[in-house]
C-alpha cells in the first residue's frame, strides 16, 4: 500500500501548486545549481526551512517537476498533517519505493523479489524498508550498469567531476513537509535514515523542507555533518516582497479578465497603493497572497467590494515579525470568519463547520460509518439544513476545500490559528473537547 496523494504530482485542490511563474527565481536557480553539484557539491542534504505559508512546498514541487524533466528525480514525498496516509512514516518507504520503480528502468523486478524473500518488510523498521527496498535494488541496479559499460552516461546536467556508484541513475529525493509529519520521533528517524546512508557515498542528493521546528532543528544539529549538508532560510536569506508583487499583479490582472463581474472593474483596479498595502500585509507569507486571491476572486460577490474590506480590515500600524508574526495572516483569517459569521448570524456554526473540515481526517472512521458525505456529517452533527452548511461552506471557500467526500484547509496555517485562543479569540475550538463531543455523539448514534 502507498500514498498517491504524497507523490509532488498528485494534483489535489488543497495543496499548492508550484511556484507562480517568474517568482521565487533565486532560491530555485540556487537549489538547482546544488543539486547539479555547481554549489556545495560536498552537500548531499540540504535542509530547506521557513515559517508557515512561506512557500517551501510551492517550491519543492517547482524543483521536483524540473528534476523530472531532467531525469534526476529518484523519488518524492510530500507529507500533509490533515491526510492519514501521509502524516506519518507508516507508507514512506513504500511509497519511495514505488516512485524508484516509475523513475529507474529495471527497478520493479528487484524491488518485486525484495517484497516476495520478506512479505511483513512493512512492518519492520524503516532503516530496514529503506536497506532492502532503496539502497539494495539501487546499489545492486548501478553495479550491474558498471559491469556492462565502462563509461556509464551521467545524467545531462551532472558535472563530470561527480563520482557516484549510481551514476547514470536519477539521485534525488524530495522530502516536504517533514514537519507535517505528527509524530517527532518519526520526524528524527527519517532525518537519521537518509543521514546514515551519507557515508556510503551513493551519490544521492536528499531535499528536506520544513518548518523550523525545533525537534527538526536539533535532528539536523545532532545527525548531519556540517560539511556533508546546507541549510537554507526563506526568511532571511531571500526576499520574496518582489516575488508576491508579482503573483499579485498577475492575478488581478487575470480577475479583471476572467470574473463573472468582470465589466463592473476598473481599469486602474487596483491603484499599486493598494498592491502595496498587500504586499506588506504579506510579510513573505505566500499563503496570504493566495488566501487573499481566493477570496477575492469569489464568483458571486464584488472583487473590488471584498479586497476593500480586507485593506479596510484591522490596523494598518507596522508590526515586526518578532511582536507578532502572523499577526496580518491571522487578521485575514478572522476577516473571513467574520464576515461568514455575520451573513450567516452565527459565530459558533462558522467556527465549528472550520475546525471539523481541520480535523476531517482525524475523524474520518466515525464519517465513513455514520455518513457518506462531509455535509452529512455537518448537518447530522450541527443539526443545520443543507442549505444552512451550503451557505457556510461557500462563504469559507477561499481557506477551505471541499469535494464530494473530502474537505479541507488549504493550508495547516488555519488550525494554528483557529486552536490557539490568543490568536482566535471569538472563534477560538477547544480541539480537544470537540473531538471529545464528536466521539460521544458518534457513539450515541451508532448505539
Amino acid at each position: 500500500m502507498i500514498s498517491p496523494s504524497a507523490f509532488y504530482n498528485a494534483g489535489h485542490t488543497f495543496d499548492f501548486p508550484k511556484c507562480h511563474p517568474n517568482t521565487r527565481v533565486a532560491i530555485l536557480e540556487r537549489l538547482k545549481n546544488w543539486l547539479v553539484g555547481n554549489v556545495d557539491p560536498n552537500a548531499s542534504i540540504l535542509w530547506l526551512y521557513g515559517a508557515a505559508g512561506s512557500g517551501k512546498s510551492c517550491i519543492s514541487r517547482s524543483v521536483a517537476e524540473w528534476c523530472q524533466e531532467q531525469g534526476l528525480l529518484l523519488a518524492s514525498f510530500f507529507f500533509f498533517r490533515s491526510d492519514s496516509s501521509r502524516n506519518s512514516v507508516k507508507l514512506f518507504i513504500p511509497t519511495l519505493a514505488y516512485n524508484v520503480t516509475q523513475t529507474v528502468p529495471g527497478a520493479r523486478s528487484i524491488i518485486d523479489h525484495a517484497l516476495c524473500s520478506d512479505p511483513h518488510i512493512f512492518s519492520k523498521t524503516i532503516d530496514i524498508q529503506m536497506h532492502h527496498l532503496l539502497f539494495g535494488p539501487l546499489t545492486r541496479l548501478a553495479l550491474h550498469m558498471s559491469s556492462v559499460t565502462s563509461n556509464p552516461p551521467a545524467p545531462q546536467y551532472m558535472p563530470e567531476t561527480h563520482f557516484s556508484p549510481t551514476i547514470g541513475l536519477p539521485y534525488v529525493f524530495i522530502i516536504d513537509g517533514l514537519d507535517e509529519c505528527l509524530d517527532q520521533a518519526e520526524q528524527r528517524a527519517i532525518i537519521r535514515l537518509f543521514t546514515s546512508i551519507l557515508p556510503k557515498n551513493v551519490g544521492w542528493k536528499i531535499l528536506i523542507a520544513s518548518r523550523p521546528e525545533q525537534a527538526i532543528r536539533t535532528s539536523f544539529d545532532a545527525f548531519v555533518p556540517m560539511s556533508l549538508s546546507s541549510r537554507i532560510a526563506l526568511s532571511n536569506e531571500y526576499d520574496s516582497d518582489e516575488d508576491i508583487r508579482r503573483f499579485f499583479h498577475d492575478k488581478f490582472v487575470e480577475i479583471k479578465a476572467t470574473h463573472f463581474r468582470k465589466d463592473f472593474i476598473p481599469v486602474e483596479w487596483p491603484c499599486p497603493f493598494h498592491i502595496a498595502q498587500l504586499v506588506r500585509k504579506s510579510s513573505g507569507q505566500f499563503i496570504y497572497a493566495a488566501t487573499v486571491i481566493r477570496y477575492v476572486s469569489f464568483d458571486y460577490d464584488s472583487p473590488v467590494d471584498r479586497l476593500r474590506s480586507i485593506l479596510d480590515n484591522g490596523s494598518m500600524i507596522h508590526r515586526t515579525p518578532g511582536e507578532h508574526p502572523f499577526f496580518d495572516l491571522d487578521s485575514l483569517y478572522m476577516h473571513i470568519l467574520q464576515m461568514a459569521s455575520e451573513r450567516l448570524a452565527s459565530v459558533e456554526n462558522v467556527s465549528l463547520i472550520t475546525a471539523l473540515s481541520i480535523l476531517f481526517h482525524d475523524i474520518l472512521f466515525f464519517i465513513h460509518y455514520l455518513w457518506e458525505t462531509p455535509k452529512e456529517m455537518f448537518c447530522s452533527i450541527l443539526h443545520l439544513d443543507n442549505e444552512h452548511v451550503d451557505s457556510i461552506l461557500a462563504e469559507l471557500s477561499s481557506i477551505i476545500s471541499l469535494s464530494k467526500d473530502k474537505i479541507v484547509p488549504y493550508h495547516a496555517s488555519l488550525g494554528d490559528f483557529l486552536f490557539d485562543r490568543s490568536r482566535a479569540g471569538s472563534f477560538w475550538v477547544d480541539k480537544a473537547l470537540l473531538l471529545s463531543d464528536i466521539a460521544c455523539y458518534c457513539v450515541s448514534l451508532s448505539g
